[in-house]
């Protein structure tokens, strides 16, 4: 196809184009907010995917942060001095709750499901051993107002305490709920059990651990 001078000058393909510096500038600027807009994008994401993971109405890992957590092991350990509270608020610690007697220690939070499952077990528990065996239950980083709403509509009976900060808990680098510790009489941790129990486990493990059968 002939070219009409009339119609300018025919650019050269093999001449490279060159923009208008405002042009170039515009360009510049909408690529740094996209690169903005994106990395915002991105941190919003991983933010919520973090507090999914870590929360206790998605499964049973608390984000714990030891802080000045007292020191602490499983098994065989003897029972940190580390301050937990009472829900008429009272401050105790689990040596002085377990003292004298084979003890179980669960720990739980309120919106954990797989805790929530495995309470009436340890309220049977309390009840078949008549005494011989105490059940106590930790309430980790729930609100004192959450915890009673929390005992009035499970029923559960046995004492409760709360340990607001995590400290025991993290203590004893333990980060996953429900963890149910056996101490001994002279208080000692014998055992360990991270999760929940399965169906029936329970009571077998407590006869195994602290030799008491319900």
């Amino acid at each position: 196809m002939s070219h009409d001078p009339a119609d300018g000058p025919v650019a050269d393909p093999a001449r490279p184009r060159h923009f208008h510096p405002r042009i170039a500038a515009i360009c510049a600027l909408v690529a740094l907010i996209v690169v903005i807009v994106a990395a915002l994008v991105a941190s919003s994401v991983s933010s919520h995917n973090a507090k999914a993971n870590t929360s206790g109405n998605h499964g049973n890992v608390l984000a714990l942060n030891p802080g000045s957590a007292p020191s602490g092991s499983i098994p065989g350990g003897t029972l940190p001095a580390a301050g937990l509270v009472t829900l008429d608020g009272k401050i105790t610690d689990l040596k002085s709750l377990t003292a004298g007697q084979p003890t179980l220690v669960n720990f739980f939070s309120e919106t954990c499901a797989p805790c929530i499952r495995e309470m009436p077990a340890l309220q049977h528990l309390s009840e078949a051993t008549h005494g011989r065996l105490r059940v106590i239950g930790i309430d980790v980083e729930d609100s004192l107002a959450d915890t009673k709403a929390f005992v009035k509509r499970t029923g559960v009976s046995y004492p409760i305490a709360r340990d607001p900060q995590s400290l025991v808990l993290s203590g004893f680098g333990v980060t996953i709920i429900p963890t149910t510790l056996a101490v001994s009489a002279d208080g000692h941790i014998v055992a360990h059990n991270f999760g929940q129990f399965g169906s029936g486990d329970l009571e077998p493990w407590v006869t195994r651990n602290l030799k008491i059968t319900p």
